[in-house]
């Protein structure tokens, strides 16, 4: 039966992989390699390693394949290290990326997921000021959307 140290073991052995593939494929189109960065940025992030995770979506999202997914995943890297300005900038950038990838209209659970992400930035950026009523605003601006 595998115990925590194993988990542990074999994310460790899942970023250097990783690392390695994305060594292998750096004169590949930016489609490959994206995804192998995407998955080592979610590895360092299930790693605690908000540090890493965000240098890894930024190479990512500087392959300008416009993937929600990225900009959210490193808005949650931002927010693991309570960098609430930068984190609403990526959940901000995903929503849009998003959109313009929607063939179906209808289905909007994912931009609900990224609009709730972005409420919680504004949650956070509040602050005990005269710029509160806004921010909260906006962040009940953003759940609203969300649900």
């Amino acid at each position: 039966m595998a115990g925590p140290n194993d988990s542990q073991e074999n994310l460790a052995a899942s970023i250097k992989c990783f690392e390695i593939a994305v060594e292998l494929q750096k004169s590949l189109s930016g489609d490959i390699r994206h995804k192998t960065l995407f998955n080592l940025g979610i590895a360092f992030r299930r790693a605690h390693n908000p540090e890493e995770s965000c240098k890894v979506f930024q190479e990512a999202a500087k392959l300008n394949v416009a993937k929600a997914a990225t900009q959210n995943n490193w808005g949650l890297s931002l927010f693991d290290k309570s960098e609430w300005d930068g984190a609403k900038e990526r959940f901000e950038q995903a929503i849009l990326a998003e959109e313009a990838s929607m063939l179906d209209k209808s289905d909007c659970s994912d931009i609900a997921f990224y609009e709730n992400n972005l409420g919680l930035c504004y949650y956070h950026l509040s602050r005990s000021c005269e710029e509160d009523n806004n921010i909260m605003g906006q962040a009940n601006y953003h759940f609203s959307k969300a649900i």
